[in-house]
């Protein structure tokens, strides 16, 4: 009789919660969030997609990120933030086999603010 891998926990499936560490766009104004990417091997289970900002909200992107081989999925969306933080969950009871991630990326626009430096004349003195 062949082996079949499975990940289990006592019979019972493993919650999985990952959390990507929080990147600031910049200190001194706000970026448009646009669009993630995510490449990754799911093995057939679905994952939770989510964004979490700088307030502790969370912007769910899908819950239903899901392949049967090594794929990738990109979702758009938009939204203005300081920095964000990229979760992934599994969904329902747990996972039942290994999950495979290999790349999350975020699309930010980061807008240019230019200031011009006032003479005194302009100023009045």
């Amino acid at each position: 009789m062949a082996l079949v891998p499975t990940l289990l926990d006592d019979d019972n499936p493993i919650a999985f919660d990952v959390e990507i560490p929080a990147t600031r766009a910049d200190i001194s104004s706000k970026a448009v969030l646009q669009r993630i990417y995510i490449e990754g091997n799911t093995r057939g289970q679905n994952l939770r997609i989510s964004l979490v900002f700088e307030d502790g909200t969370a912007l769910q992107i899908t819950d239903s990120f899901n392949t049967t081989g090594r794929g990738s999925a990109d979702y758009g969306f938009a939204t203005t933030r300081r920095w964000v933080a990229v979760r992934i969950e599994s969904t329902g009871e747990g996972l039942t086999d290994i999950v495979e991630i290999f790349g999350v990326e975020v699309d930010v626009y980061v807008p240019t603010v230019i200031v011009q430096a006032q003479t005194s004349q302009e100023v009045g003195l």
